[in-house]
């Protein structure tokens, strides 16, 4: 993948993720408004399970196929179509077993592992939404690695218009009928987006004829050594993080918080105010998704020290922006929170929980980079060890600190594992590439820029935009900060215009040149 075609694909599954987040953020907000603190709260005990469904039937297979196509040069040759035909046929046997499971054991799961017995009808109908899934993963991996990503955008919207619509039809319906049902709507939303999702990658995914041939041997043995670790890794963690989430409620519980507030308080944090914190992730985490296919496309044992100098080179810009961006997003939602709870879901409190936990994101945000890039340079083998480690801190943490602390206990718990996490990503990353990393141009501007963008804005906001509505308000105050920001960023030379104009220079003449 040339850098044209990199940067073309990263704005496309940027302008998609924004889209979809956008559509998510504002579908949430309905939710929020129809189903309560409450019933935000059973809908992520639901979820906890939902996913750790997913990660046991399609876990690490898109990863796996993105990798092994982007290392197969024909496009529609025999080695990329082994790749296909051997993951279709083993994650199609995987999902199928898990959701025979799920629809088994569902009510035993809601009673006895999530405390809920509510949960285990909204179970039982997610539950055929796997297969589909499982599928998905198999032909977005593909595409991906061939550099459809429109097609896989497409798919994404498609899944999430129907996913809307349905579940905004039902609602009316089925919420009267109790939270149960209230979470039933939106769950089979879910599964009636996951089939038309499924069938148009089937659609758009067949192409030319395929020429007969022999059959690759070992296709199955690579596929499960590339993604048996992001299964294994990922699957552990949601199994302790299903667990810590039905630990939640019942350890605010210990502390004199009622099952109804609880239920709340849970429901705000997993439901509201953690995916406003990685709606602006959008901006990354396309590029994360494809550097898997760019990085891999030669693999790194047969890579000359050019490739190897421009992989570092890179992996070094993609660090750098990342970390301009992860804090300038931090300093918006430290320093406007309060406007982001009221004008999102009119609720203080989850604006204060975005404050406690802005200071994570540029952790947040890097993590999923370094997680990427590690894994298409061979080292999910590491990565799988941190998350491991993690997951099980996190559950010892969770049994130790709620009793005692409450919801501030599970915000610490949060920031001792991210911090772990990030820091032990990002440091395997810089010693497998020997990048250097200059900590104050990177860090210490930024952050300094940050800060005096921060707060100025409040100082004139306090002066002179009194009066305005929250959402006004905030848009506004973000709109300010970036300026600032920039100028900041400018003014130290932690940036340059000429970074992102030459580019554009250079490639307006290679056009003019064409023409001539």
């Amino acid at each position: 993948m040339n850098k044209k075609n990199l940067l073309l694909n990263a704005f496309i599954l940027t302008g998609a993720s924004l889209l979809l987040r956008a559509a998510g953020m504002l579908f949430r907000i309905f939710l929020s408004n129809r189903i309560g603190a409450e019933g935000m709260g059973l809908y992520q005990l639901i979820s906890s399970v939902y996913f750790l469904a997913i990660h046991l039937s399609s876990g690490g297979i898109g990863v796996a196929v993105t990798r092994m196509v982007a290392e197969r040069p024909t496009e529609y040759g025999k080695s990329a179509w082994d790749v296909m035909r051997t993951a279709l046929l083993f994650s199609l046997g995987a999902s199928i077993f898990v959701m025979a499971l799920l629809l088994v054991s569902s009510d035993l799961i809601a009673e006895y592992w999530l405390g809920d017995i509510r949960a285990g009808t909204p179970l039982r109908i997610l539950a055929p939404s796997l297969p589909f899934i499982a599928v998905s993963a198999c032909f977005r991996g593909y595409l991906t690695a061939r550099e459809r990503v429109l097609r896989t955008a497409a798919a994404q919207i498609l899944e999430q218009i129907v996913r809307m619509a349905v579940t905004m039809a039902l609602i009316p319906l089925m919420v009267p009928m109790g939270l149960e049902w209230g979470c039933g709507a939106i769950v089979i939303g879910t599964t009636v987006s996951e089939g038309c999702s499924c069938l148009f990658l089937l659609a758009v995914s067949r192409g030319r004829k395929r020429p007969p041939h022999a059959r690759e041997r070992g296709a199955l043995r690579e596929l499960l050594y590339i993604g048996m670790p992001v299964t294994v890794r990922t699957c552990f963690r949601s199994v302790l993080s299903t667990m810590e989430n039905a630990m939640i409620p019942k350890g605010l519980g210990k502390y004199g918080v009622s099952t109804q507030q609880s239920l709340a308080q849970y429901g705000m944090l997993k439901g509201m105010a953690l995916p406003v914190l990685f709606f602006p992730s959008s901006f990354i985490s396309s590029i994360s998704s494809l550097l898997v296919s760019e990085l891999a496309a030669v693999p790194r044992s047969r890579k000359t020290s050019r490739q190897n100098e421009a992989a570092n080179e890179l992996t070094r810009q993609v660090l750098r922006y990342a970390l301009l961006f992860s804090l300038f997003v931090a300093a918006l939602f430290l320093f406007f929170s309060g406007e982001i709870g009221r004008a999102l879901y009119k609720e203080p409190a989850v604006g204060s929980m975005v404050r406690i936990l802005a200071p994570l994101v540029p952790f947040m945000y890097l993590e999923s980079i370094a997680d990427g890039m590690l894994t298409a340079l061979d080292q999910q083998m590491s990565v799988m060890k941190y998350n491991m480690i993690d997951a099980v801190g996190r559950l010892l943490l969770v049994m130790l600190l709620l009793p005692r602390m409450g919801m501030n206990g599970f915000l610490l718990t949060m920031y001792i594992s991210n911090l772990f996490t990030s820091l032990m990503c990002i440091s395997r990353l810089i010693r497998v590439t020997g990048i250097q990393i200059p900590l104050w141009d990177w860090l210490g501007k930024p952050a300094l820029s940050a800060a005096v963008g921060g707060f100025t804005v409040r100082f004139l906001s306090r002066a002179y935009l009194q009066g305005m509505s929250s959402a006004v308000l905030l848009v506004v105050e973000c709109g300010l900060c970036g300026i600032i920001y920039g100028l900041c960023l400018l003014l130290q030379g932690a940036v340059s215009v000429g970074e992102f104009v030459d580019p554009l220079r250079a490639r307006l003449r290679r056009r003019a040149a064409r023409e001539a």
